[in-house]
């Protein structure tokens, strides 16, 4: 999975953005489901679910990962092709993507820190705190993702369950790898103790 893909094709845009699609590329970006799970989270029938799976496959959007078996019959594992979708339709203008992909990348992580820094977790928000917080944040999602994509999943699991099984995921290893653990320390010792003066 990329970090960042740029969707410019005035078709793959119209694939990409009707409400529906929208609802899977959602749901895929937690993990790889088969239709029959996309189907029920969205209420709606596995063949209309189909269909828009199809489109968005055809757009380059989602992939077939993987396979499970469910009563016995196959079912295709889908994914997405990458984290974010940014939509560039205008292709008469030259976008340099790497500096468009690191500037959206920084501003999420700003975001995110100005969330800390108003929590009292944060005194400061520097820009090499920016980008020390982004690198833990790419290291942290790609090692998570490659413990998940070692399991197949046999048990359906609700999207919340998925969110915290990856949080454990995330505790066990930064007790069992050393290198994970050095980073996320490293990390948390720039951020202060968060008490309220209440």
């Amino acid at each position: 999975m990329e970090e960042i893909r740029f969707i410019r094709d005035h078709k793959a845009i119209r694939i990409a953005t009707e409400s529906t699609r929208r609802k899977i590329l959602s749901l895929l970006r937690v993990r790889g489901m088969v239709v029959s799970q996309l189907a029920e989270l969205l209420e709606k029938d596995q063949s209309t679910v189909y269909r828009h799976v199809e489109k968005l496959q055809e757009a380059g959007l989602i992939v077939p990962s993987g396979e499970r078996k469910t009563h016995h019959i196959p079912e295709r594992i889908y994914t997405r092709t990458a984290r974010i979708f940014l939509i560039a339709p205008d292709t008469s203008t030259t976008i340099d993507e790497v500096e468009l992909s690191r500037f959206y990348g920084r501003e999420e992580v700003t975001r995110m820190l100005r969330v800390l820094k108003s929590l009292g977790y944060l005194d400061e928000l520097t820009p090499d705190l920016v980008q020390e917080a982004r690198d833990l944040l790419l290291y942290i999602d790609n090692s998570i993702r490659e413990e998940l994509e070692r399991v197949t999943l046999e048990e359906e699991m609700e999207l919340h369950t998925i969110w915290r099984l990856e949080m454990l995921l995330l505790l066990v290893k930064a007790r069992r790898d050393e290198v994970f653990e050095g980073k996320l320390n490293d990390f948390l010792d720039r951020l202060r103790s968060y008490s309220p003066t209440s």
